[in-house]
C-alpha cells in the first residue's frame, strides 16, 4: 500500500453545491458532495482540517482483495488500518483518520457525521464524501489532486 497522498499537483475545481450554517460559529459553510461506492472507495479526512484522501489505488486494493463481492467489515477494517498506518501526515498536521470529519472553514469546528458514533458498519459503507470549499481532495500518486473553489 503506497503512502503517497499526491503527485504534487493540485488543481482548482469548481462544482455546484450547497450552503449551511456552522453549528458552532453560524458562518456559512460552502460544500459539495461526492458520490462514491460505499465499501469500495475508502476515504479518510485529515484530523486537523477538511482535506481528505480518496485514491484510485485504494479502490483497486479493495477490488484485488474481494473481487466483485462486497467486502466484509473486517476486510475494510484492515484496509483502513493500513491507510492510517502508512499514509503520509496531512499537510495541515495530524494524520488521516477514519473517524475524522469535515470541518467548518471559518472556525475549524469538526462536524461529525450522524451522531458522531464510531459505527464501522456505517462508516465503511458511507457513499457520500462532504467536500468543503478550500479543502483538497488528495487523489494519490497517479492523479492530480483538487482544491474545491
Amino acid at each position: 500500500m503506497s503512502d503517497e497522498i499526491s503527485n504534487g499537483f493540485v488543481e482548482d475545481e469548481v462544482r455546484s453545491g450547497w450552503v449551511m450554517p456552522c453549528p458552532k460559529c453560524q458562518q456559512q459553510i460552502r460544500f459539495t458532495v461526492l458520490n462514491v461506492v460505499g465499501g469500495r472507495d475508502p476515504f479518510l479526512y485529515c484530523e486537523r482540517g477538511s482535506d481528505f484522501v480518496l485514491r484510485d489505488e485504494d479502490s483497486a486494493a479493495v477490488a484485488r482483495l474481494v473481487g466483485s463481492r462486497m467486502p466484509t467489515i473486517s476486510e475494510l477494517r484492515a484496509i483502513y488500518d493500513g491507510l492510517e498506518r502508512n499514509l503520509q501526515p496531512c499537510p495541515a498536521g495530524g494524520r488521516f483518520n477514519r473517524w475524522a470529519n469535515e470541518r467548518c472553514q471559518h472556525c475549524q469546528d469538526e462536524i461529525p457525521y450522524g451522531d458522531g458514533s464510531h459505527a464501522e458498519d456505517v462508516r465503511y459503507f458511507e457513499s457520500k464524501v462532504i467536500w468543503v470549499k478550500g479543502a483538497i481532495a488528495y487523489r494519490g500518486a497517479g492523479s492530480n489532486s483538487n482544491r474545491l473553489v
